[in-house]
């Protein structure tokens, strides 16, 4: 059973390559067959990540979870870019308080 419409796999294939015009079926059904099994995978470890969460509250998938997929699973290191990992405001201003802090020891030595 195909789960991706495949007029719309087929739309995402000639968008994403400006010489090709004409697409065969078999292709088609082949590249929309290998998306849903990517998410399904994707799906799968990122529940598994989520339940690994002893904290968590509510049984809902959330970004973190397939955030830290993707940033364990070196198969998908094409991602990072796109799913970089949740940062807390509080970290960010602790990391830069504590690079301001190297930078004024270097000053005085």
């Amino acid at each position: 059973m195909q789960i991706l419409p495949l007029a719309r796999v087929k739309r995402i294939m000639r968008e994403g390559a400006e010489d090709v015009k004409n697409i065969a079926t078999e292709a088609n059904y082949v590249l929309g067959r290998a998306a849903e099994l990517f998410l399904q995978e994707l799906a799968v470890r990122a529940h598994a990540a989520m339940q690994q969460d002893v904290k968590r509250k509510a049984n809902m998938l959330d970004y973190k979870d397939v955030a830290a997929v993707v940033h364990s699973w070196e198969a998908l290191d094409f991602l990072l870019e796109v799913v970089p990992k949740k940062v807390s405001a509080a970290s960010i201003l602790a990391l830069l308080e504590q690079q301001q802090q190297q930078q004024q020891r270097e000053k005085e030595q």
